[in-house]
């Protein structure tokens, strides 16, 4: 009850070394008193309260998440089975995935995402402000609801030929807008690999002046 360390296992001892009998508040937290472990001071004190959940910062700088559970003893008082996972590198993942879908959200450049077989997953806020779709009138169809007739057959098969060979397929694309409104855009369409297969298409662009000309090529 007074967070006085009873026992640890061999994952603890290896981290922190061998602090029976004493505080874990202070020799594995670093804190001064247990005001921050609050959360459990409740299941220590409070009956109506029997598990809890918490992360905090350990003396070595690594984010523990703290499962607590009360247990009664044989003598009536009252302790506390702390379960601790060191999540410090899976946190700094997910803060970095939080980072990387912010900068693909905000980005000033198109982007979208499709399955192997074109049906669009993803757009961002770029996306939906030059096309006029939202999300949500996007995600489940393909890209064919900008098509411009403006290109041929060809140009098609040409596209998928590339990248599903694995290639970036890069080209000045016609499309139409919700409106109806053409525009033109610079777009790069790179495959996504899982185990070796192409599972995904990222394509990203830019917009360039309607009075673009389209370079002499086959694929137009």
């Amino acid at each position: 009850k007074d967070y006085n360390i009873e026992f640890m296992n061999t994952m603890l001892l290896n981290k922190y070394g061998h602090l029976e009998g004493k505080k874990f508040y202070e020799d594995v937290l670093s804190l001064d008193n247990p005001l921050k472990l609050e959360k459990i001071s409740k299941i220590l004190n409070y009956s109506d309260e029997k598990t809890t959940e918490l992360q905090i910062m350990d003396k070595f700088g690594n984010i523990l998440d703290i499962k607590a559970s009360k247990i009664i003893n044989p003598d009536e008082s009252i302790s506390a089975i702390l379960l601790v996972e060191d999540i410090t590198a899976r946190t700094k993942i997910e803060e970095g995935m939080k980072k990387l879908s912010r900068a693909v959200e905000q980005t000033a450049d198109i982007i979208m995402i499709t399955d192997r077989n074109g049906v669009i997953e993803y757009v961002n806020y770029a996306w939906e402000s030059i096309t006029g779709y939202k999300k949500i009138e996007a995600i489940g169809k393909k890209p064919n609801i900008l098509k411009s007739g403006k290109h041929g057959k060809k140009f098609y098969e040409n596209l998928w030929k590339t990248i599903l060979s694995g290639e970036a397929f890069h080209g000045i694309v016609v499309d139409r807008k919700k409106n109806g409104d053409l525009f033109y855009e610079q777009k790069t369409i790179t495959p996504i690999y899982n185990n070796k297969k192409i599972t995904h298409f990222v394509s990203t662009g830019k917009i360039l002046n309607r009075g673009t000309k389209m370079p002499k090529s086959k694929k137009f």
